[in-house]
């Protein structure tokens, strides 16, 4: 969902498959930071929509959508 919302996962641009960092060449946080966006991306996931529902549905918390702003 995170995904399909916000695009690929990414910690950092270096993160990513498509890097534009100019220090990635020299960096010695690269793999390390692959290995951290590597983890959330499981952790995350690991988390399937029914574990997000709340388990007594009547206390759900209602969302609530903001107006659209008008413009001039």
């Amino acid at each position: 969902i995170v995904e399909a919302i916000e695009g690929p996962l990414g910690m950092t641009d270096c993160a990513g498959d498509h890097s534009s960092c100019e220090h990635e060449p020299h960096c010695d946080l690269l793999p390390h930071w692959r290995r951290i966006n590597e983890v959330i991306a499981d952790a995350l996931g690991a988390v399937t929509l029914a574990q997000l529902l709340p388990p007594d549905p009547s206390r759900a918390i209602p969302l609530t959508l903001a107006p659209a702003k008008e413009t001039a």
